[in-house]
């Protein structure tokens, strides 16, 4: 089970005393400059798991037909959600839009015992802050690629 979270953010990039709060969770004698950050006295937890996870935008659709599912399903593939996909057709007609490769779970602490140092997590953080950006510019042009579809769909049929 899960202890809790000591830090959760969709903002990126993280400030540098968001890091230093990972680091004195991660980093064996690591020391909070300055001092005086609040919980400074914080350290690597006894039990459990302490991991850096970052998780990438997940959206489920109920769409009323199947060919709206299929429209939505090539907008997610055209913006580069190449995990999406279609719940085959039951009583709800659903699309799960998505994309693996944007995650991360890397464990840094497990039952005490640190597997990080400092360039280490502070790497981390840059690789997920990459993906961050990658994740934000995707869910952007889904947006563009859906309201394409959407300004399409409405405009007078032409003969």
């Amino acid at each position: 089970g899960s202890l809790g979270w000591i830090l959760a953010s969709h903002e990126s990039p993280l400030t540098e005393d968001q890091i230093q709060l990972v680091l004195r969770h991660t980093v064996p004698n690591h020391q909070t400059i300055p001092a005086c950050v609040e919980g400074s006295n914080d350290s690597i937890p006894a039990l459990g798991q302490v991991s850096l996870k970052c998780e990438p935008f997940l959206l489920h659709v109920q769409c009323r037909t199947i060919e709206a599912a299929k429209k939505l399903l090539n907008a997610a593939f055209d913006a580069g959600f190449r995990n999406s996909g279609m719940i085959p057709p039951g009583k709800h007609i659903m699309v799960g839009i998505r994309h693996a490769s944007l995650s991360i779970d890397c464990p840094l602490v497990a039952a005490g015992k640190s597997f990080a140092t400092e360039a280490y997590v502070r790497y981390l953080v840059g690789v997920a802050e990459e993906k961050m950006a990658e994740n934000f510019r995707r869910t952007l042009l889904l947006e563009k690629c859906v309201d394409s579809w959407i300004t399409q769909k409405k405009e007078p049929a032409q003969d």
